[in-house]
């Protein structure tokens, strides 16, 4: 899986006798890195990233932030991701916990942050649609009596969930210039600009030989 559920992970609840609709979009980000930009690929590359599964930006600006609440408390966020032998603040710290954010601010404006984003990532959002009722049974129509009744009675205690195949997006960040058009469109514009050619390059060469042996003595 590429993200892992974790527990600020959007969520959907619905009451039975319900019908909800979930249509869930992925959208692919890949970015240039090197000279283009800065990105990172693995999370083992920033300081602290408690969250299972790829590098996210959000999971690095956590774990800034659960370690200046160990490094102030002694003890960290229960709400976020920590360490296996990390030990969860009691709510006898809760006011020390609480004073991190208030003091510092949001980790996103921290110095001490650094946190890239990811050079290739994948983010799902969806639309929902949630119904007031369902549709009458046509299992039930089909009985009579206290039957009937009881089946009805059942399934009003049940709730529907579709969801649709997702849709993909993807968007892809690419060189406008290789360095291969640089050079060609370098090459155009002088053509065009003096006129350089390859018979102008062997000119020039003649030309330099002549001088050559003319400066040296060769010819007189």
């Amino acid at each position: 899986m590429e993200e892992k559920i974790v527990q600020e992970s959007v969520r959907y609840q619905i009451s039975p006798g319900n019908h909800g609709t979930i249509m869930p979009n992925k959208i692919t980000y890949k970015r240039l890195c090197g000279k283009y930009g800065d990105c990172i690929t693995d999370s083992s590359k920033v300081k602290a990233h408690y969250y299972p599964g790829s590098y996210t930006t959000s999971g690095c600006l956590r774990g800034c932030y659960q370690d200046a609440v160990q490094n102030d408390c002694n003890c960290m966020d229960p709400r976020y991701t920590m360490p296996i032998k990390a030990h969860s603040c009691s709510l006898s710290s809760w006011k020390c916990v609480a004073n991190v954010t208030k003091v510092k601010g949001d980790a996103s404006n921290w110095e001490s942050c650094h946190c890239p984003s990811p050079c290739e990532e994948s983010q799902y959002e969806s639309h929902y649609n949630f119904g007031s009722s369902l549709s009458y049974p046509p299992e039930c129509s089909k009985q009579s009596g206290d039957n009937k009744v009881e089946c009805s009675e059942n399934y009003k205690d049940l709730a529907l969930v579709s969801v649709y195949a997702p849709k993909f997006k993807v968007f892809s960040e690419s060189p406008k210039m290789s360095f291969n058009q640089f050079i060609s469109s370098v090459g155009g514009m002088a053509g065009v600009v003096i006129g350089f050619c390859i018979v102008t390059i062997v000119d020039f060469g003649f030309l330099f030989v002549l001088l050559g042996r003319v400066i040296m003595g060769y010819d007189k």
